[in-house]
């Protein structure tokens, strides 16, 4: 399950869309765990002017997105968030986790977290887009 996570996350960075002004990719992975996924959030910003402001926001908007996360899959007990820059685009990068404990999730945390996504639209936004993957035990090699 590592491996297929590392694959699409290095996948994802790959994908991470050309264009001006800041952007963001979020991804939301599962875990072999049913009740556990992983939140991979990336983001470009070519204007950063301090960049501790920067991972100060970046880490505000992963707590966000994880919470919308959860809000948006009910069922998640446990979500693991990475945020990072861009590295197609980042000469230096840093990443910011989170682990998030949702086992004594209530209306009231759900609602922050509503409230709190309303403009971000975090798993919310019409270019939502849903992949399967399958990942065996051990990886395949073709044929020779």
């Amino acid at each position: 399950m590592r491996r297929g996570i590392a694959s699409k996350m290095l996948q994802t960075i790959k994908d991470f869309p050309h264009g001006p002004g800041i952007m963001r990719n979020l991804s939301l992975m599962p875990s072999y765990f049913p009740e556990t996924a992983y939140v991979f959030l990336q983001i470009r910003d070519p204007q950063i002017s301090d960049y501790e402001e920067h991972r100060v926001r970046r880490q505000a908007l992963l707590e966000i997105a994880c919470g919308a996360a959860k809000n948006k899959w009910p069922h998640l007990m446990t979500i693991v968030g990475i945020a990072m820059d861009a590295p197609k685009f980042a000469r230096v990068n840093s990443e910011d986790f989170i682990l998030m404990d949702c086992t004594n999730w209530t209306p009231e945390i759900g609602a922050h977290y509503e409230v709190a996504n309303h403009d971000l639209r975090c798993f919310g936004n019409s270019s939502l887009k849903q992949h399967e993957f399958r990942v065996t035990e051990f990886p395949f090699s073709p044929a020779q």
